[in-house]
C-alpha cells in the first residue's frame, strides 16, 4: 500500500516525515483552494443560490430535525437495552432502517403540513429532477480529489502539531466483521440512513431556516454567510470534532459540507445532496472495507 493511500485509510500508522508534511502542505493547499472556486461554478450551474426555507417550516423542522438524528437510536435503546448499547454496529442494519423511515416520515410531514397557509410558497426542497441528480453526481466525481487533498492536509497539520490521530471509531468497527450480513448493515446505515438523515437536519433545516432567518426575502450577503458559516460549523462539530485525536478530520469535513451546502443551496432540494453524501460515504466505506 502506497504512503498516500495509507494515510487516506489508516492515518493512525502512517508515516510522514517533516519533508512530506511540507510537500502535501505545499501541493494540496492551492490544489484545494482552486478546486473548491471549480466547483463553485459548477454548482452554480444546477441552479440559482436560494435554498431558504420559511419559518414555519424552520420552526416545526427543528423537532423533526432531532428525530430524524436520534429516534432510531432510542427505539434500539428501548426495545434492545444493554445489548444494543454495547455493540451497536451489530444493529447498523436495523438502524439504518429505522432512520430512513424516520426521515422519510419527517420529510414527508415538513412538505405538507399547512402551518404555513394558502399563500405560502412551493416548498421545492422534495423536488426530483434528473438534469440536477446528474450534475451532482459530476460535482462528486470532481470533489473526490479536494476531499483527498483536504484529509492530506488535515493529517500533515495533525503530524506537525504532534496532536494524536485516531481513525473513526464508527469506521472501525463498521468494518471490523465483514461477513455479508455486517456489510449489508454497514451501507444500509452508513450509505442510506445516515446520509439522508444528516441532510434533512443539516441541510434543509439548519441552513435552510437559518438562511432565512438571517439573509430574509432580500438575501443579505452577511446573513448568508452567516447562515452557511453557522450550519458548516454545527455539522463538523457534530463529528466529535471536540477530540483531539480526530481533529484531523476537521479539514476534510469541512471541504464535503462546504459542497454540500452548495448543492443543496444551489437545488433548493434535499435529493441532490443526499446524493452526493451517499456517494462520499460509500466510497470512504468502500476502501475503509478493503483495508480490513
Amino acid at each position: 500500500m502506497s504512503d498516500a493511500l495509507q494515510t487516506l485509510l489508516d492515518p493512525a500508522h502512517a508515516e510522514m516525515s517533516v519533508g512530506v508534511q511540507v510537500a502535501i502542505m505545499a501541493i494540496c493547499l492551492p490544489t484545494l483552494l482552486l478546486g473548491l472556486l471549480g466547483i463553485r461554478r459548477l454548482v452554480g450551474r444546477l441552479g440559482s443560490f436560494g435554498g431558504a426555507i420559511s419559518t414555519e417550516n424552520f420552526l416545526l423542522g427543528i423537532p423533526l430535525a432531532l428525530a430524524a438524528l436520534m429516534l432510531a437510536d432510542l427505539v434500539l435503546i428501548i426495545s434492545i437495552g444493554s445489548a444494543y448499547s454495547q455493540n451497536r454496529t451489530q444493529y447498523a442494519l436495523a438502524y439504518g432502517t429505522l432512520q430512513l423511515t424516520t426521515t422519510l416520515a419527517c420529510l414527508a410531514l415538513l412538505s405538507r403540513h399547512p402551518w404555513e397557509g394558502r399563500v405560502a410558497a412551493p416548498r421545492p426542497f422534495v423536488r426530483l429532477q434528473a438534469r440536477q441528480l446528474a450534475g451532482t453526481s459530476l460535482t462528486w466525481l470532481l470533489g473526490v480529489p479536494l476531499i483527498v487533498a483536504a484529509m492530506l492536509l488535515g493529517v500533515a497539520a495533525a503530524r506537525a502539531a504532534g496532536l494524536p490521530i485516531e481513525r473513526q471509531y464508527v469506521l472501525t468497527n463498521l468494518t471490523s466483521d465483514p461477513t455479508p450480513a455486517s456489510i449489508a448493515g454497514a451501507y444500509m446505515m452508513a450509505v442510506v440512513g445516515v446520509p439522508l438523515a444528516e441532510e434533512f437536519a443539516f441541510r434543509l433545516v439548519l441552513f435552510g431556516g437559518l438562511r432565512g432567518l438571517l439573509a430574509g426575502r432580500d438575501n443579505h450577503r452577511a446573513g448568508v454567510a452567516l447562515a452557511y458559516g453557522l450550519s458548516i460549523a454545527i455539522f463538523v462539530g457534530a463529528h466529535g470534532l471536540w477530540q483531539p485525536e480526530q481533529l484531523y478530520l476537521a479539514l476534510p469535513l469541512l471541504t464535503l459540507s462546504i459542497m454540500l451546502t452548495w448543492v443543496y443551496d444551489a437545488t433548493k432540494s434535499i435529493w441532490p445532496s443526499t446524493l452526493f453524501h451517499m456517494l462520499h460515504n460509500g466510497l470512504v466505506l468502500t476502501l475503509q472495507f478493503s483495508l480490513a
